[in-house]
């Protein structure tokens, strides 16, 4: 048992500085602190497909079960970013919220399906690996349940986000202006 305690403890470690690495390079890349965890949601999703495919193959979960999680957490984090861009950019453009998520997932969805199909089509061949199988149960079911569950939740997280941080921003601007002013009340209070 010790060893495979080392062994998941070394490869959850691993994934953390992952996805740690991950959020911090989509930071640097939108200049944003919450649209990352908006790009990040669909990681955890793919764990409903991976639990569920290691349920049907009455499979244990294994080391290459975390390998195939970890290298699935690339995949994703690439089609949430394919989705905010091109959002970002039809903003841009001028167009509403709701029309540039409605347009984002009418356009982006079939690179984002193409790229989940053919990963999919690729590791159904080592289904039956008595080595690999975790990782191509991991890559199956896991692509499988984070496309279809990220393609029904992320604009929701994408508008939630915008809200938020708009929110944050007006109440922040707000505060400072008020303590900023109680600072000058303050001061003239003093020198009266």
């Amino acid at each position: 048992w010790e060893v495979t305690y080392v062994t998941f403890r070394d490869m959850g470690a691993a994934f953390g500085v992952a996805i740690l690495g991950i959020y911090l390079l989509v930071v640097a890349q939108f200049g944003s602190f919450l649209l990352p965890l908006v790009i990040l949601v669909p990681v955890p999703l793919t764990l409903i497909g991976i639990m569920i495919g290691h349920y049907l193959f009455n499979a244990a979960f294994t080391a290459t079960s975390m390998i195939g999680f970890i290298a699935l957490a690339g995949i994703i984090v690439r089609n949430s970013i394919l989705l905010v861009d091109f959002i970002r950019q039809a903003r841009s453009s001028g167009k509403g919220l709701r029309d540039a998520l409605l347009e984002a997932g009418a356009t982006r969805f079939k690179p984002i399906f193409l790229t989940a199909a053919a990963a999919v089509i690729g590791a159904a061949f080592i289904l039956t690996d008595p080595i690999f199988q975790g990782l191509a149960i991991s890559m199956v079911f896991g692509l499988i349940s984070s496309t279809a569950l990220t393609k029904s939740q992320f604009g929701d997280g994408y508008a939630e986000s915008l809200l938020t941080s708009s929110k944050f921003i007006r109440v922040n601007a707000s505060l400072f202006r008020q303590n900023r002013h109680n600072k000058s009340v303050n001061k003239s209070t003093l020198t009266s």
